[in-house]
């Protein structure tokens, strides 16, 4: 499966693509997915990237080439370092033919580099960088990659698309070959060298002129001339590097392209047999080729080998000889057959070996550059036709002769002047004394010497528009006892070098120039001299920051002489304060200046901060302070400062708190905080008394006040003392007055009570207040009342009208007319809601008007279910009964003598009423089975019969019945003693009434477990207490109980109880 990718490559480069000295181009892409027909065709796998090249445009004109550090997607990262490469013949032109004549073009500048990698990774780089594209090899030591644009492959193409490929994703005719027959082959070789055929490659290298053309076709293929002179100049670029292995360096003399068909000067045919005799018989034409080494020419048309007759598909290319590089027949002809770079260079370089005399017979077939069958991927000859080829190369008379430069030796160095340029090589340099590598020069390889006499002058030398990677080391001393003083690798423009150095008039300085890594060419040495005018440099020591020393303003000082250098030297470094002498707090800079021995002069400043840390001494002393008749008072810093100190001086003294009020009573700690002027701080504290002698006004209050519910009314505050009009500069703590109950022995009297208040200071006053005494008719908590149909009411209750303010009486009032057996009722009710068996009784005091009675209710609607027993103090009981709510009430007329007293209770589903004419001795009036809910009303109700009346009772002793014994009519002794029916238990009280304390002591047969049971005068449990033994006198604290009547019943662990009722009262 091919995999196709598309990355856009971002390059963010500063100043508009400059690039920064030492700094790579930065290119960076991100995969996009392409795919299209013709590159199905062309490769088997390939990629391809969106890129903008106008960085690598802008700065190709750099002296000493390109750094790019090229990152594509996450398979490709590749840091290269580029340099032009020599292709050009000094002084090379162009040579346009046309119809009138010859014209003559300048070559681009730096169009063509060649490079390495900049990791440890061995390979080799051979790029062309043209106003519109780039186009090369990069090949490292596991793959090959090449880069082409996508318009080579795909007419018509975005012109920012790139193809990167592998030369064995090239997909080619199997059957494309060269056109070197096997007859030619075995013929008899001109010039072949006698050698053995191991031979080792002369270290001296060689240059070889290389003449090339392109036919016209090829200007139609590609649609100009200059686009065929950059494609010849890209495919000769790549093949070139495909002879690293031998001494030899292709030089480009001449490149001869037509303008049009008629300027063409060779054959149109297709066939070699015609079209390489052509080109020969025109190459070795005085003016044309006849005096350069090897001729090579590019056609664009399918060629062949032999006649129309016989015509030879499948080849591509054929050379005239083999090993015959410098005579007539030094040329061959090759056909543009394929787009892709790999096959084109891999082409030109197995034609250009035969005529170094490779042959297809010692090629390995499909696989390296002379196989007879065209390898795109070939990158290397076999070692037997590398042999042949190099005997070839070290017989050629014609080429040019290997030469030790002069300057090879120290003793030969070349004297050089200021500011003069000069032209020098290291080809075929020697290592015979190669010296000691100096900082930052790089390990000396084979170079050359030269030799400059010091005039007191700084000295700059620079290979810059060198043509490879050099290295720059230099000396003081003599040749037989060289002292370094600089050395630079790659310190110029890409991999130029350029190194600086002070002189001293006399004095004689060797400078040595060689190759980063063996590597060797032309270059420019550029010898620059100027004045001293530099100042030196100069660094301070860090900014110093100390505390004070103890008891002093400031400290003593030593600190760290400054740094100074410079390149010629330095004469003195001075200070603005000397190192040891006293600074006083805060900052002082100090200046440093240095004088190198031009006189000129640098300064640099740090600072010498002495921070006050030592705290101040703050002392205190406590004073006092009075509150005003608003309550207020103030105190001052002055008053508590007791003499407080700083060794430097004091900027502020406060305090934390300097207002008081009535909240500052007594003694206050307030904290006194002095801070110096460096905002250290001590801080102390001092007592701040806080005295209030202003008294109270007491305001008393004339009040009225009610005997409650149960009997009783506890005197309050707020009954005698009148808060709002009394005064206090600061707060009234406390009102003192007699601590009375009242209870219905004071009714409707006045008593007066001395009030005395006091403030937080114990400062008092006295009023007198007057409080008459009421009895309020509000009733009891537990009741609830409510109108049953249509009906006005009222209620009250008088709990002073009977010794025991719970037998009080109950007066109640209704306009209600109730008929007998109505489907609703019209009258008042007060009722208690009472949950299952439970019942309710009271005493009938009087009835006008009407009848009152207890009756018990599912709901307070007119028509609710209910069962009641009424009477009007007569003989003669009404009892209402209705069975279904909204139906007609059943009332029956029951005679009972003296019906007093009456009782209505419920058990289960029966409803049972009783009277009594003493309140003792019970007996049934009537019962109904009604079925009604758990929880119901049960109370007192009144009605009237006169249709325009009003109704009026008096009941008294209304109490719930929850005793079974009481539930079944049980006789109830009258008194707060309520005897066991089998009089097995006995219980009293005392003291009754109690405020504090309550001891109960119970008369049993035999000794039991007791429970005891606090009850509230509603019957609502409030406390129980468990004892092991019923013969043992019972304690309880009723102290936090309120004033009231409350229940005790005691229950012995064999079922036996018995209550009694007593009286809490205020505390004497």
């Amino acid at each position: 499966m091919r995999i196709q990718f598309t990355f856009l490559l971002l390059l963010i480069l500063p100043n508009l693509y400059a690039q920064d000295k030492g700094s790579p181009l930065q290119i960076e892409g991100t995969p996009v997915s392409l795919e299209t027909d013709a590159l199905e065709r062309t490769f088997s796998n390939y990629e391809v990237f969106r890129l903008d090249i106008s960085p690598m445009v802008v700065n190709r004109e750099t002296k000493g080439g390109l750094h790019v550090a090229l990152q594509l997607g996450n398979a490709h990262n590749w840091n290269v370092q580029l340099h032009p490469a020599p292709l050009f013949k000094p002084g090379f032109k162009y040579k346009v033919l046309t119809e009138r004549g010859i014209t003559y073009q300048t070559p681009p500048q730096n169009a063509i580099f060649k490079g390495r990698f900049t990791s440890q990774d061995a390979g080799m780089v051979r790029m062309s960088i043209h106003e519109s594209y780039i186009r090369g090899v990069l090949k490292s030591r596991d793959a090959e990659y090449y880069i082409e644009p996508l318009s080579v492959f795909l007419k018509g193409a975005n012109p920012a698309h790139y193809v990167v490929y592998q030369a064995s994703d090239v997909l080619k005719d199997p059957e494309l070959h060269c056109g070197m027959s096997e007859a030619r082959e075995h013929a008899p070789k001109k010039e072949t060298p006698t050698d053995s055929p191991t031979r080792m490659m002369d270290p001296c290298v060689k240059e070889v002129e290389l003449a090339l053309a392109g036919a016209f076709d090829m200007v139609t293929k590609f649609g100009s001339v200059n686009a065929v002179q950059n494609h010849i100049l890209d495919i000769t670029n790549i093949m070139e590097g495909l002879y690293t292995p031998f001494n030899i360096d292709y030089v480009i003399v001449d490149m001869v392209i037509p303008a049009s068909s008629g300027a063409d000067p060779w054959s149109g045919s297709a066939f070699m047999d015609i079209l390489l005799p052509d080109f020969a018989t025109w190459g070795n034409t005085a003016g044309n080729f006849a005096t350069h080494d090897i001729g090579q020419l590019w056609v664009a048309r399918n060629v062949f080998r032999g006649s129309e007759a016989e015509p030879e598909f499948g080849l591509i290319g054929r050379a005239d000889g083999l090993g015959v590089v410098c005579t007539g027949d030094r040329y061959n002809v090759c056909e543009d057959f394929n787009p892709a770079l790999s096959c084109l260079s891999s082409l030109s370089a197995h034609e250009i070996g035969h005529l170094w005399n490779g042959l297809h017979s010692l090629a390995t077939e499909n696989v390296t550059i002379m196989s007879a069958f065209i390898v795109c991927a070939a990158t290397e000859f076999t070692a037997d036709n590398t042999n042949n080829i190099q005997s070839h190369i070290d017989s050629r008379g014609c080429l040019s002769d290997c030469v030790v430069p002069d300057n090879d030796l120290c003793a030969n160095a070349i004297p050089v002047e200021c500011g003069r340029n000069y032209s020098g090589n290291t080809i075929n340099a020697t290592e015979n004394d190669a010296p000691m590598a100096c900082t930052g020069g790089g390990t000396p390889n084979e170079g050359v010497w030269y030799r400059f006499s010091g005039n007191g002058q700084i000295v700059t030398v620079s290979t810059a528009g060198s043509a490879f990677d050099t290295q720059i080391n230099i000396y003081s001393g003599n040749c037989g006892a060289l002292i370094c003083e600089a050395g630079d690798d790659d310190g110029g423009s890409g991999s130029t070098s350029e190194a600086t150095f002070c002189t001293a008039a006399g004095t004689d300085y060797w400078i040595y120039v060689d190759g980063f890594g063996g590597d060797e060419g032309y270059f420019l040495l550029t010898v620059t001299c100027e004045d001293d005018i530099t100042p030196p440099s100069i660094s301070c020591p860090s900014n110093l920051v100390l505390s004070n020393d103890t008891g002093d303003c400031g400290a003593i000082v030593n600190y760290v002489a400054a740094t100074a250098s410079d390149f010629c030297g330095i004469a003195s470094v001075t200070y603005s304060q000397s190192s040891g002498t006293f600074f006083p707090v805060g900052t002082t800079t100090v200046t440093a200046t240095a004088t190198d021995n031009s006189n000129l002069k640098s300064d640099c400043s740090f600072t010498i901060t002495v921070n006050d840390t030592e705290d101040p001494v703050a002392l205190c002393q406590d004073v006092e302070v009075y509150l005003n008749s608003d309550g207020e008072g103030s105190i001052t810093t002055a008053q508590v400062n007791d003499g407080s100190s700083d060794n430097c001086g004091i900027k502020s003294v406060s305090l934390d708190k300097v207002d008081f009020d009535c909240d500052d009573l007594d003694d206050n700690t307030v904290t006194l905080t002095v801070t110096d002027d460096s905002d250290n701080t001590d801080q102390c504290e001092a007592t701040v008394t806080v005295i209030d002698d202003i008294p109270p006004v007491a305001v008393c209050l004339n009040s009225t006040v009610e005997i409650q519910w149960d009997g009783f009314y506890t005197l309050q505050e707020s009954d005698v003392f009148d808060a709002i009009n009394s005064f206090d500069n600061c707060f009234i703590t406390e009102v003192d007055f007699p601590a009375t109950v009242f209870d219905c022995d004071d009714k409707f009297m006045t008593f007066e009570f001395p009030v005395t208040i006091s403030d937080q200071s114990g400062n008092t006053d006295d009023c007198t207040a007057s409080v008459y005494v009421d009895v309020s008719n509000a009733l009891p908590p537990q009741w609830s009342t409510g109108s049953i149909g249509n009906s006005s009411n009222t209620y009250a209750f008088d709990p002073c009208s009977k010794p025991a303010p719970e037998d009080g009486d109950y007066t109640l009032t209704s306009t209600g007319r109730t008929t007998p057996d109505n489907n609703f009722d019209n009258m008042g009710y007060m009722y208690q809601p009472l949950c299952g068996n439970s019942g309710m009784q009271f005493k009938v005091e009087d009835v006008d008007n009407g009848y009152v009675g207890l009756m018990m209710r599912e709901s307070g609607n007119p028509g609710s279910k209910m069962a009641g027993v009424f009477s009007n103090l007569t003989s003669l009981l009404r009892w209402h009964t209705r069975y279904q709510t909204g139906g007609n009430a059943n009332s029956i007329l029951l005679y009972k003598p003296f019906p007093y007293w009456l009782r209505l209770v419920r058990q289960g589903n029966w409803i049972r009423g009783y009277f009594s004419q003493y309140g003792t001795n019970w007996q049934l009036i009537h019962q109904v089975y009604l079925p009604m809910n758990n929880c119901i009303g049960v109370g007192v109700a009144v009605y009237t019969t006169d249709p325009n009346g009003t109704a009026e009772a008096v009941v008294s002793h209304v109490s719930t019945v929850t005793n079974p014994i009481f539930l079944n009519g049980g006789h109830t002794p009258q008194g707060i003693s309520m005897e066991n029916p089998e009089g097995q238990l006995s219980m009293q009280a005392y003291p009754n009434p109690a405020s504090e304390e309550l001891f109960i002591e119970l008369e049993t047969r035999e000794d039991l477990p007791v429970t005891y049971q606090l009850y509230n005068a509603l019957g609502q449990a409030m406390q129980t207490q468990e004892q092991e033994s019923s013969k043992t006198t019972a304690r309880w604290d009723i102290s936090q109980l309120r004033p009231g009547t409350y229940l005790m019943e005691a229950r012995l662990e064999n079922g036996q109880r018995q209550v009694i009722r007593f009286v809490k009262a205020n505390r004497p």
